[in-house]
């Protein structure tokens, strides 16, 4: 091979890669998942969470902070009710419509209903691959991470500010 040759070779390789970084690097950043729901945290003044349709506790806010009404009054410890509203945010990771049995999703009959404001979040089983929880908001079903259940699992007495 001559020496043009192999100039023209190596001029032709560095362009082909600067071009594949152009093109990599020119796509910007990756949209953002789309949040669970569009309520804001700061906006929300009452949570009530049902088990097996039993109402196992309610929440309030007031301007001293949050109260857990229900099953007994006392303050609610902010920091865990802050925890539980990240879920309002948490990225949901793959959607589908909720149309037809969701039996196969644990949605047909949900453990944990979420009534946020009115608005319901009714939590399914785990995805069997990823381990994600399903989540039905609305007409939608979500795959989400699971780092919320255990919040939904925790007794009444848990949410009590301490010192209560």
């Amino acid at each position: 091979m001559h020496r043009l040759d192999q100039t023209n070779l190596a001029l032709g390789a560095l362009a082909l890669v600067l071009a594949c970084l152009l093109w990599w690097f020119g796509r910007g950043p990756p949209a953002p998942w789309p949040q669970l729901t569009g309520l804001a945290p700061a906006q929300v003044h009452q949570l009530e969470l049902f088990a097996d349709e039993r109402l196992v506790w309610r929440l309030l806010r007031d301007p001293a902070g949050w109260t857990l009404t229900h099953p007994e009054v006392a303050r609610a410890s902010s920091a865990r009710v802050g925890e539980l509203l990240g879920l309002l945010r948490t990225p949901s990771l793959d959607r589908f419509p909720a149309v037809g049995t969701l039996a196969p999703y644990g949605l047909d009959a949900p453990r944990y209903r979420l009534v946020v404001e009115g608005r319901e979040l009714a939590f399914g089983g785990l995805e069997p691959t990823t381990g994600h929880r399903y989540v039905r908001v609305d007409d939608m079903v979500h795959l989400i991470g699971d780092g919320f259940y255990h919040h939904l699992a925790a007794a009444p007495e848990r949410w009590r500010a301490s010192g209560d």
